[in-house]
């Protein structure tokens, strides 16, 4: 059964009393590793209790097949309902997890965690139609989905952020829940006794080398550098960078590109659009985007944001490899990059 991780707390004795097993599954994976432990710890409280909780990997399915079902037909040797916890699962695990569902009569629970699975994925097919089996999908956040997560991790801890830091650190975080979760916990130990966070204060702290390597990367895409963009989505993509992620930055700077174009097209010169931008770019980045700046038509511009949207729509849904997908539109973008930019 389809479900939204914000569901999930609405929904906590359901999953205990009308479901068998839950799958976790998406590109942000500290998101679905945090959802998957709180499933978790709905039907075992002390996740350390070996008496209770199994965990089993994917090697040990492959090598025996219906290990799950005669993990899931043991009996407890104290009592108590037991927990089946299963990591970075894959289409292997299908034929006896549906053995499970169908034949097992045990209240076991099984938990399952996997990374970004297409919609030809068996084993998502088996869960999203199963109605006793909750499915959670993970996409990075963003929208109102980051912000109010930014929103609740701060005022926790009684911080609060003003506009300029809140859009920069909405910029900057939301492709990994932990990782965010980690950088805004970093954040608030800098600020210390001072609860206002300011956008000086969020850059001190996020915007380390990855943030970093993402910016020369998107840059290097609207100038039509096609030797530093291999270079750096390769070395990206080796640090676990999610597609989707970099396409939304791909989009974001592009956004910047259009709207601070715009302000030109309506009289104002390229210093006063782009001291307009929002967040505030690096400096670093304000010589190449000046020039981008002038080099790119409005029309084109356009163009690059409806192929960027279509990019990280196919990226969640299609069966296609998200690397590859994510690969092919960069060099697309990177060609009218180099079209645009003849400076």
């Amino acid at each position: 059964m389809k479900l939204k991780p914000y569901q999930f707390k609405t929904l906590t004795e359901k999953l205990k009393k009308d479901f068998k097993a839950c799958l976790v599954y998406g590109p942000d994976a500290g998101q679905a590793d945090e959802l998957a432990n709180e499933v978790s710890k709905l039907i075992v409280p002390d996740l350390k209790d070996a008496f209770l909780v199994t965990r089993i990997t994917m090697a040990q399915v492959k090598e025996n097949p219906s290990l799950l079902n005669q993990e899931a037909g043991a009996m407890s040797l104290i009592g108590g309902r037991r927990l089946i916890r299963i990591k970075e699962a894959d289409n292997t695990l299908t034929e006896s997890l549906k053995y499970f569902l169908e034949q097992q009569k045990t209240d076991t629970f099984v938990v399952i965690s996997a990374d970004n699975l297409t919609p030809s994925s068996s084993l998502r097919k088996l869960c999203e139609s199963s109605p006793l089996v909750a499915c959670f999908a993970c996409y990075a956040d963003e929208g109102r989905d980051l912000q109010g997560f930014i929103l609740q991790t701060l005022s926790s801890q009684g911080f609060r952020a003003d506009a300029e830091a809140m859009a920069y650190l909405q910029a900057h975080l939301g492709a990994d829940r932990k990782i965010s979760k980690s950088e805004l916990e970093k954040l608030m130990l800098y600020m210390g006794n001072n609860k206002n966070i300011t956008q000086a204060d969020a850059a001190a702290c996020i915007g380390d080398a990855s943030a970093q390597s993402v910016d020369v990367l998107i840059q290097a895409i609207a100038g039509g550098k096609h030797a530093l963009v291999q270079e750096k989505l390769a070395a990206l993509f080796q640090a676990g960078q999610s597609e989707v992620a970099l396409i939304r930055a791909a989009g974001s700077y592009f956004q910047k590109l259009l709207l601070a174009k715009s302000r030109c097209l309506q009289g104002a010169s390229i210093e006063q659009s782009v001291a307009q931008v929002v967040p505030k770019l690096n400096f670093k980045m304000e010589p190449e985007f000046k020039r981008q700046l002038a080099a790119w038509d409005e029309k084109n511009l356009i163009q690059a944001l409806c192929l960027i949207e279509k990019g990280e729509k196919d990226c969640k849904t299609s069966a296609y490899v998200p690397s590859v997908m994510c690969a092919q539109l960069f060099l697309y973008l990177t060609q009218a990059g180099k079209r645009q930019c003849r400076y």
